[in-house]
């Protein structure tokens, strides 16, 4: 990838965390893409160069490079007794990183998010993925796709209900409530 290509990487999350904020603030059926370029200081031709709609800013800050799930699992320490519930809570900790840096605009996101139907959907379809890159991740170390699969979309549906029940809250951290899912997953 070339500077030029991280440079346009970078300023499109840039962008589309500015936007989500502002979604989230504001209501997402509420804001309109002009609205959006607006509050962002372009123009709603340099919004579509960027997006192909608001849906796509919610999921260029959803499937942030920088939260690389794979990576993480493949650095977590293992040996033959680490389970793979363990492995899998490993990955997620970008996640857990993320949520500490600011947790009240992080619960109004996903609070914006849970309410629309299409917007979840949209973003489970994208994931598949990066579902796909941590179950590889995890088959590596425990070496059987299939059950590594299973896992993995298992630990996905887990963090998701983690994620709901931390931003209906509002105190706590996600680190204990996702701590306490996979403890759970683990007692299973």
């Amino acid at each position: 990838m070339t500077v030029r290509e991280r440079s346009r990487d970078a300023f499109r999350l840039e962008l589309a965390q500015a936007a989500v904020n502002v979604l989230a603030a504001r209501g997402f059926e509420q804001v309109t893409v002009e609205d959006l370029a607006q509050h962002l200081g372009i123009s709603r031709a340099t919004f579509f160069r960027y997006f192909g709609s608001k849906d796509d800013v919610v999921v260029a800050v959803i499937q942030n490079p920088g939260l690389a799930y794979a990576a993480a699992l493949r650095e977590a320490p293992y040996d033959r007794d680490t389970s793979a519930w363990v492995l899998l809570r490993a990955a997620f900790e970008p996640a857990v990183t993320q949520s500490e840096r600011d947790p009240a605009r992080l619960r109004a996101r996903l609070r914006m998010i849970s309410g629309l139907p299409g917007l979840r959907a949209r973003i489970a379809e994208k994931r598949l993925h990066q579902v796909a890159d941590v179950s590889n991740a995890l088959a590596e170390r425990i070496g059987d796709e299939d059950v590594a699969r299973t896992l993995t979309v298992a630990a996905y549906a887990a963090v998701d209900l983690a994620w709901e029940k931390w931003a209906s809250a509002e105190e706590g951290s996600f680190r204990a409530v996702l701590d306490r899912t996979f403890r759970d997953l683990g007692k299973a």
